[in-house]
Formats: C-alpha cells, structure tokens, sequence
C-alpha cells in the first residue's frame, strides 16, 4: 500500500501513537523501580538518560537511552517500511520528540537520535561522523542538535526530498528544550545566557 492511498484516519492514528510513545517517562520509571526515588529530585533534576548515569548508574542510564532511541525510531521506521510518504514518516518521527519533551519534560537527546535514523539511515550514517566525534567529546546533546541541523540539508541536496524539512523541525524542538535552561531558572535569555545553556546545558 503507497502512502498516497493510506486514509487520513490511518495517517493519523500513526502520528497520534507516535506521540503516545513519545509521552513515556522512560527516566522516571526506572529510577522509581531501581532506585525508589524520584529523578527529578535527584541530580540536576533532568529526567533523562545523563541524570541517570550521574544518580543512579550505567546501566539504568543505557536502558534509559535505549529505550529513548526506540521511541523516537519504531513508529516512523515502521511507517516508513510500509511505504508511507516522506510527510507522514517525517510527522511520526516528531512527533515523539514533541510530546518527549513537552509531556515527559526531557530534552530529547536520545528520542531525536532515533528520529532521525527512522527518517533517513544512510543520511543520518553520512553525518554521524561529527556525531560520533562531538559525543566523545561529551557533548552529545549538542551533536544530536547539529546532526538534525544537517539531516534536512544534506537529505534535500541528495534526494531533494520535499519532506527535508522535518528534520529541521526535530533540530528546532531540541534547541527550544535546549535553551529553556535549568529547572528553576529565573535568568533572563540574553545571548550569554543562550550560548551557556546550549553548549553548556547550565547558566552562566
């Protein structure tokens, strides 16, 4: 079945389980069972994988980030295998990035990750290098952002997908969640304050 000929209530039924999926508070429940405690209390208080590795281990915080990456990936690499236009697997690959961030409060990271793969593999592989690079360098935050940045111009100037756009949308839902600075925060956002806070992930 071509994308074209899915109904729209299909097509919506799989951006609404997509960011259904995206709204599971990966970090808060497995520091609740491994722990008993509450993530956002421990830590920086950021309910996700690097507040998990600093509070509670290595290993939750890898079940955390995979579980995270799957969430961005599954529903837009299963749209995706079952012939959906580039718009459709583009929405459901947001999808989960939006409601991660707004409804489970992380920053995203890993559930973007996995977007982008479930969007466009070989083109998320083409710029992995400085993915790879910028995470050993301990800013793989910042490198999922930039590696978003780059997935919509590189995809465009290679297939000239008309649905290149999305990933944009990934890489701006990132930055947003990037620059709403630490919890609490009262600090205005002036250009200090925004370079700090997204290279840096703290205030100035």
């Amino acid at each position: 079945m071509t994308a074209e000929r899915w109904p729209a209530r299909r097509q919506a039924a799989v951006v609404a389980t997509a960011a259904a999926v995206g709204c599971l508070p990966t970090a808060r429940l497995v520091t609740r069972a491994v722990a008993g405690a509450d993530i956002e209390q421990l830590g920086d208080g950021k309910p996700g994988a690097a507040n998990v590795r600093q509070t509670i281990g290595l290993g939750p915080a890898l079940f955390v980030m995979g579980v995270d990456v799957a969430k961005g990936y599954t529903v837009g690499a299963w749209a995706r295998r079952r012939g959906a236009n580039a718009h459709l697997v583009g929405a459901a690959s947001l999808a989960p990035v939006l409601t991660h961030v707004a409804v489970a409060g992380g920053q995203g990271a890993a559930t973007a990750l996995g977007a982008s793969f479930a969007m466009d593999t070989p083109v998320m592989v083409a710029v992995g290098v400085p993915l790879v690079l910028g995470t050993l360098a301990k800013h793989h935050a910042v490198s999922v952002i930039l590696a978003a940045f780059a997935l919509g111009p590189v995809r465009w100037a290679w297939r000239r997908d008309p649905a290149a756009g999305w990933a944009l949308g990934i890489a701006g839902v990132l930055t947003s969640a990037r620059l709403r600075g630490p919890r609490g925060s009262a600090q205005p956002l002036s250009p200090r304050t925004a370079w700090s806070r997204f290279w840096l992930d703290r205030d100035p």
